[in-house]
């Protein structure tokens, strides 16, 4: 049988499996021999995903089996730290000395090592599955003939050592966005590279543009996606309209203040013969201009949401499609997505429909 990962799992799941040797493992998966160069190379690959842990004396097994679990990492600024499990065990407690080079928000795997009298078992970290917090925002300081930066973020207890030639001119008490580009050993600073100079603390803008540095929120659209948003006719193709529901002689309204960047939901209320009240909510329908896997749809799913900051906006979709094509903005047809709720006079919903819409 050719290697598979699915064949591998399955065998190390099975009750009473004991941890095996590579070779061990491809008899009992009836590994031929021709395939068993590429069996122990997909083996390799699995402890190095994280997916299987190599136990003492070259043997194999699950991670969460013979001590070894992956979790995330909880940092805290006295250098030690928390592995989150799962949700009915406790977290592992890391002392400083067993965070090896883990950071605050890694996905870390864990070893075992006791528990301390009373409290959390403790563990040791011995590898890094996935870095969790790239790129990180600091202050810069040039001491003793070297820098370094002071990570903002109190859970990431370790500075950053920069050579002088990766400084991008920074100077002493700048806002810096630092990259982590190598790690000695865990008894030593990690070492980076400054990517980016933010500026001085007396900045205005400073706080902002920290913010969006630390959590890697992408302000402008890559060109290709521009270019597809611009091919997005402005006016409603007749195609469009065919199915809809038309309420264009409906009166709809926006509950948005007049001053909202864009308009993507309106209201509309009525009563009907059973004495109900009758209210339609209509939401802009996008999806009539994204298709599902285009280019603007998968920024959009790598953005997530449109964020909000104190000062500004940085949105999901680009600005033609939120502010114009999609907005609903007054005496403009717009295609929607309506909820009609008939609600009778204690409040209660008696019945609701949706339907793709035209207002």
């Amino acid at each position: 049988m050719r290697p598979n990962r699915d064949n591998i799992l399955a065998l190390m799941k099975t009750p009473g499996y004991r941890p095996l040797r590579i070779r061990e493992l491809s008899r009992a998966l009836k590994v031929p021999a021709s395939y068993y160069r590429e069996f122990r190379h997909l083996i390799t690959k699995m402890v190095t995903g994280a997916e299987l842990v190599e136990l003492r004396r070259k043997r194999y097994a699950l991670p969460g089996e013979g001590s070894f679990i992956i979790g995330k990492m909880q940092g805290h600024q006295g250098g030690f730290g928390f592995v989150s499990v799962a949700d009915d065990k406790p977290d592992l407690y890391i002392s400083r000395d067993g965070m090896g080079r883990a950071l605050h928000g890694d996905t870390v795997m864990v070893k075992l090592e006791g528990r301390r009298r009373g409290l959390n078992p403790e563990g040791k970290v011995i590898k890094i599955v996935e870095r969790g917090r790239e790129p990180l925002v600091g202050t810069y300081q040039q001491d003793a003939g070297h820098g370094i930066v002071i990570p903002d973020d109190p859970r990431v207890s370790r500075n950053i050592d920069i050579d002088f030639d990766q400084t991008r001119g920074a100077q002493t008490g700048q806002k810096v966005v630092v990259r982590v580009t190598a790690w000695k050993s865990g008894f030593h600073n990690p070492v980076g590279e400054i990517k980016e100079v933010l500026g001085f603390p007396n900045d205005p803008n400073l706080e902002i543009l920290s913010l969006i540095r630390s959590y890697d929120l992408p302000i402008d659209f890559p060109d290709p996606v521009l270019d597809e948003e611009g091919s997005i006719p402005e006016n409603i193709d007749e195609a469009l309209l065919r199915g809809r529901l038309d309420l264009r002689s409906a009166r709809c309204f926006t509950i948005d203040p007049p001053l909202a960047r864009d308009f993507d939901d309106a209201v509309s209320i009525d009563s009907t013969d059973k004495g109900y009240f009758r209210l339609g909510v209509h939401i802009a329908d996008v999806s009539a201009f994204v298709p599902d896997g285009s280019l603007v749809d998968r920024e959009a799913m790598y953005r997530g949401t449109s964020v909000h900051l104190v000062d500004r906006v940085i949105p999901m979709l680009p600005h033609r499609l939120t502010n114009e094509i999609c907005s609903l903005n007054p005496d403009e047809d717009r295609l929607t997505m309506s909820v009609f709720m008939d609600i009778n006079g204690q409040g209660e919903i008696v019945h609701y429909d949706i339907y793709e819409s035209v207002i």
